[in-house]
């Protein structure tokens, strides 16, 4: 049996189990009992989605887990919080889940509030208020613009 779930579904609170990326079947379902900040996260993901829109929070979730696991890439792991996840973490047949999987898991909280940023429009309301910054280039490939009828401002709160 092939598992499959939407962005927002990556963990199944009842049985406080990882269901998400990384997960093909539903012997490789991991406990994150351990891991109370991982189930938080699933929590403030549903109630993004409540507050965004499932298509707001969609697009960003996958923008934001770029952005974070580059930002991770650049620096080391001081606390060793993954080696010590993988540890303590097993799947349905008692394996210990692998590098990437735990990754995903240990990280979850931060890119699900990664993409509450990215989703919501505090941000595009202050880079619109302020304009490009001075010595910019309206043509610089870093500048950034909005159109006041684009589809992304012309979504009601």
């Amino acid at each position: 049996m092939a598992c499959w779930t939407a962005h927002d579904r990556s963990v199944r609170l009842r049985h406080r189990l990882w269901i998400g990326t990384g997960i093909a079947n539903a012997d490789e379902q991991v406990g994150i009992s351990r891991l109370p900040d991982t189930l938080r996260a699933q929590r403030h993901h549903r109630n993004l989605v409540a507050r965004h829109g499932r298509r707001w929070v969609r697009n960003a979730y996958p923008d934001a887990r770029k952005m974070f696991f580059a930002w991770l890439q650049q620096s080391a792991d001081p606390f060793d919080l993954l080696d010590t996840a993988r540890r303590i973490l097993t799947d349905g047949t008692g394996k210990r889940p692998s590098p990437d999987l735990t990754l995903t898991m240990v990280f979850h909280p931060q890119v699900v509030t990664l993409a509450g940023l990215l989703a919501g429009r505090e941000w595009e309301r202050r880079a619109v208020a302020t304009g490009p910054s001075p010595g910019s280039s309206s043509r610089s490939p870093s500048a950034t613009s909005f159109s006041a009828t684009s589809p992304r401002t012309a979504r009601t709160p």
